[in-house]
C-alpha cells in the first residue's frame, strides 16, 4: 500500500537492517553510538534524581527551590554544549575523529565517577554545589562533542546513499540512553528505601554509568579513521582546506547553521520537558492523603514512595508508561527519517521530519 505524501515505501526489515549483520559494520556502528547511550543516560539519571541530589546539595532550601536550583545544575551543562561541539570538533580536525570520540568519553565518565563520590553540602558546605556545577560543565563539554562526533563519524564511515540512516542511528541510541537512566532510576527506587535513594541510591546509577563509558573506551580503541576523513587530511597537508573552520562555517554558511541551531532547540526542548521534567512532575503531582504506593515503576525513572489514592496511582503509572513507550517509538523512528532523507527529496526529507 502505497505511503501518504508520496513517501517511497519501506524497504523489508531485512534489507533495511543489512548493515548489523556484517560484524565488521556492526562493530563499527556499536563503537561509534555506545558513547551516545552512556552520556544521555548521565543526563537522564541526573534530571530523574533532580530532587534526591537537591536534598544533598541544597538542603537549606524548601522544596521548590531546591528543585529549582537542581535542575538549573541541571541546565547550565546545556550551556557548555555548543562550546564542547566547537571545541571537539577542532580537536576532531586536528587529531582524528577516534581521538576525539576517546576524549568526548573520557570527559564524560571520570566526572560521572566524581558525581557518585561527591561529598555532600553537610560535609564540606558550599564547596559541594560549586563542584556539582564544575562536573556538570564538564560533563556538557563532553556531550556537546560526542554526539556530533559520532554522527560525523558515522557519515564519514559510510557510503553516500546511507549517510542518513547510519548517522541516524547515533540519535536512536541517544534515546537509548535516556530509556536505560530511566530504568535505572526506576530499579534503584524500587529495590531501596527513600531514605537510601537519597542517601546513596542516585549515586549508584552514576557508578553504573562509569562502569559502562570504560566499557566503550575499551570498544572505541579498534575503530579506524574514515577514509573521508583521511582523504581531508591529506588535502589540509597540501593546503586545500581553511586554517579556521569555524570562521568558514559562521560567515559562508550562516543560515544552514541558523536552520540547524533552531530546529535543535525545538526539538531538544520538547523532548527533555517530556521525558526528562516529566519524570519529577510525576511524582509530585501525587500528593494525597489515601493509600501509600511505591511510585517506583519500569518507566519514567522518578518518584520517591509517594501517597495517593488507588485511581491516581494507576493513572501515573500509565502516563510513564506513554512517555517510556514514546521513547521506543522515537528511537525507531530516527533511523526511518535518515533514510528517508537518503531517498527522497535530495536528502532534506529527513530534517524536515
Amino acid at each position: 500500500m502505497p505511503l501518504p505524501f508520496g513517501l517511497p515505501p519501506l524497504p523489508p526489515l531485512r534489507e533495511f537492517c543489512a548493515d548489523f549483520t556484517d560484524p565488521e559494520k556492526r562493530r563499527t556502528i556499536l563503537a561509534a553510538c555506545i558513547g551516545s547511550v552512556i552520556e544521555w543516560y548521565d543526563f537522564a539519571v541526573f534530571g530523574f534524581f533532580a530532587e534526591e541530589i537537591g536534598l544533598v546539595f541544597f538542603p537549606g532550601c524548601d522544596g521548590s527551590l531546591r528543585l529549582i536550583k537542581s535542575f538549573g545544575v541541571f541546565g547550565a551543562a546545556f550551556i557548555m554544549r555548543p562550546v564542547g561541539g566547537v571545541i571537539l570538533g577542532i580537536f576532531g580536525d586536528k587529531f582524528g575523529r577516534k581521538a576525539a570520540l576517546q576524549l568526548s568519553i573520557a570527559l564524560m565518565i571520570f566526572p560521572s565517577l566524581g558525581m557518585a563520590l561527591l561529598p555532600s553540602y553537610e560535609q564540606v558546605g558550599f564547596f559541594s554545589p560549586v563542584m556539582l556545577l564544575v562536573i556538570r560543565l564538564i560533563q556538557g563539554v563532553a556531550v556537546g562533542g560526542e554526539l556530533i562526533g559520532s554522527v560525523l563519524f558515522m557519515v564519514e564511515s559510510s557510503p553516500l546513499e546511507k549517510r542518513g540512516k547510519l548517522g541516524a542511528f547515533c540519535f536512536s541510541f541517544a534515546i537509548l540512553g535516556t530509556a536505560c537512566g530511566a530504568l535505572a532510576g526506576a530499579f534503584v527506587r524500587l529495590i531501596l528505601s527513600p531514605a537510601a535513594v537519597t542517601s546513596y541510591g542516585w549515586r549508584l546509577c552514576f557508578v553504573f554509568g562509569f562502569l559502562m563509558g570504560l566499557a566503550a573506551s575499551v570498544l572505541r580503541r579498534g575503530l579506524e579513521e574514515p577514509d573521508e576523513f583521511q582523504e581531508a587530511q591529506a588535502g589540509a597537508e597540501g593546503g586545500e582546506l581553511p586554517r579556521n573552520p569555524l570562521k568558514v562555517a559562521m560567515t559562508d554558511y550562516r543560515t544552514e547553521v541558523s536552520i540547524l541551531l533552531f530546529s535543535s532547540a525545538i526539538w531538544c526542548s520538547g523532548f527533555y520537558t517530556i521525558f526528562i521534567w516529566m519524570g519529577t512532575f510525576f511524582g509530585s503531582m501525587a500528593d494525597a492523603d489515601d493509600v501509600s504506593v511505591p511510585a517506583a515503576c519500569a518507566v519514567g525513572g522518578h518518584g520517591a514512595t509517594l501517597t495517593c489514592p488507588a485511581k491516581e496511582k494507576a493513572d501515573i503509572m500509565f502516563a510513564r508508561g506513554i512517555n517510556f513507550f514514546m521513547q521506543i517509538f522515537l528511537m525507531l523512528l530516527f533511523p526511518w527519517a535518515g533514510w528517508l532523507s537518503d531517498t527522497w527529496a535530495g536528502g532534506t526529507s529527513g530534517s524536515l521530519l
